[in-house]
């Protein structure tokens, strides 16, 4: 497939290869609902990309200085991303030589789409900004960091390698540049969307997981919520990853700027939002402007400091087994040693506890009563929960799948996960996911052609016919936890 792009701006030419990223005539685009992501795209996976070279605040607004932008001109640019002032830092922290600072910023549509500014700072104050639908941050931090003075020649070919090619499916590999030894693949998005920002790195931010429970049920309930944090990078990173300990209950309503008068347009709407503010931020903000909402504030170190509610009552998770199991796990997953895999169980284990959650509502087995093992605090949780907008918008779309004739369900890892859970949830699909298993099927044997080597394949693939959901897979997960913090505690 020829390039797409037609050219940059300001920009030394570099030659790209041809790239045939055609589907194989196995591979079909999946008819699924748009709300998963993860399945091969014939866009592009970035819209814009900008290389700034200053940011200066003129009469009190930021002024953007551009030294690069690409495949759009700078008039381009400008035109269709006239606020892109608003989501770049003008007083960010000056990195150390040699280091970078990376935050990602976010704007939020009143139909609900969402356009992240995934930034790189550079010691010399140049900033690049990859603007994409993805919320994959450390794909794209890795990306604007080829874009230092050492490494730029390296970033020109990369960028515009993505630009010629399609976008594979999840966990498959980029195409690089000929002659380097860059290695881009997109991140395994199909359990979490929000899988690439850094969700271990919560367990830290939260010692108590009690704090953590009450944001997570906070967001669940679709109340406000507001991240307070020494700095931009620090709450950036935060707010992103408690969107990987919700998905896919994640909000609609988000907004992550580091522009004070942009936030406080969002705060007086009537919609809940989950946002965003830096400490010196709190004298300016005023209070009367917040109905009720949840502030959770975080110590120079990023670590929590206190929370505090306005004008509502702090909310906590169904108290349950499955919320002591996955309690337990959570603290094993401290002593793990963090990696991608670590990462990828982590958000499995998330997975399979909201499918549980999700079928529960949908079952309304909490509406039947408390002597069925449900109190009344799990009651009113669950009956709170129903009226969720998102909770609605998930059950159409998981409904559209499995209706859909090309069983696109198959592929959709929380979809399987909440049959197993509850097979009286569709037990025609239920018996179809058996009898796929039987045949051997599954995820990356459809979309082998995407993935090198066969041992890449059984590792993932021994885990994708494994299933998710079920007792199955929390057993599986916890003897793991159990099996590396036994590994660590004798190395110790």
């Amino acid at each position: 497939m020829e390039s797409k792009v037609a050219g940059g701006s300001n920009a030394d030419d570099c030659e790209v290869d041809r790239i045939d990223l055609r589907l194989p005539e196995t591979v079909s685009d999946s008819k699924c609902s748009a709300i998963f992501h993860y399945g091969e795209s014939k866009e592009c996976c970035i819209s814009c990309f900008v290389l700034i070279d200053s940011v200066k605040v003129e009469d009190g607004k930021s002024v953007i200085k551009y030294l690069w932008t690409y495949p759009l001109e700078i008039k381009e640019v400008q035109e269709k991303y006239p606020n892109l002032n608003l989501f770049i830092l003008s007083d960010v922290p000056q990195p150390a030589k040699a280091q970078k600072i990376n935050y990602t910023s976010i704007s939020t549509s009143d139909s609900g789409h969402r356009t992240y500014y995934h930034c790189v700072v550079f010691d010399n104050n140049q900033v690049a900004v990859s603007i994409t639908k993805h919320p994959w941050c450390n794909f794209f931090y890795n990306l604007g960091g080829l874009f230092d003075m050492r490494t730029r020649h390296l970033g020109d070919r990369m960028l515009k390698t993505l630009f010629s090619c399609l976008t594979p499916p999840s966990g498959a590999s980029f195409p690089t540049p000929p002659g380097t030894d860059l290695s881009f693949k997109r991140p395994y998005d199909r359990i979490c969307p929000f899988i690439d920002t850094s969700p271990l790195d919560l367990l830290q931010t939260f010692p108590n997981l009690n704090v953590l429970f009450s944001i997570m049920s906070n967001l669940l309930l679709e109340k406000t919520t507001i991240i307070v944090g020494p700095n931009y990078p620090i709450v950036s990173k935060v707010l992103m990853s408690l969107q990987a300990f919700i998905s896919p209950f994640e909000w609609v309503h988000i907004v992550l700027s580091p522009c004070l008068p942009e936030l406080m347009n969002y705060l007086q709407a009537p919609v809940p939002i989950l946002c965003s503010l830096q400490t010196w931020q709190l004298q300016l903000l005023d209070e009367e402007m917040i109905e009720s909402c949840l502030m959770v504030e975080l110590d120079e170190n990023g670590v929590y400091k206190r929370e505090k509610y306005f004008s509502q009552d702090p909310c906590l998770l169904p108290k349950s087994g499955k919320l002591s199991k996955f309690r337990t796990c959570l603290n094993l997953f401290r002593k793990r040693t963090p990696d991608n895999n670590v990462v990828c169980d982590l958000c499995r284990m998330l997975l399979s506890y909201y499918a549980e959650m999700y079928t529960s509502l949908m079952s309304e087995k909490f509406m039947k009563s408390e002597a069925a093992g449900y109190g009344l605090s799990k009651v009113n949780f669950y009956r709170e929960m129903s009226g969720n907008s998102r909770l609605h918008h998930l059950t159409d779309e998981i409904n559209k799948c499995l209706d859909s004739p090309d069983k696109c369900w198959l592929d959709n890892e929380f979809i399987v996960a909440v049959l197993r859970s509850d097979p009286s949830y569709s037990p025609k699909c239920y018996q179809e996911l058996i009898e796929e298993e039987k045949k051997g099927g599954g995820f990356l044997e459809r979309h082998k052609f995407y993935f090198e080597g066969s041992d890449g394949l059984k590792s993932r693939n021994g885990i994708a016919k494994g299933g998710y959901g079920g007792e199955k897979f929390k057993s599986r997960s916890m003897l793991s936890c159990f099996s590396c913090a036994r590994r660590n505690s004798d190395e110790d």
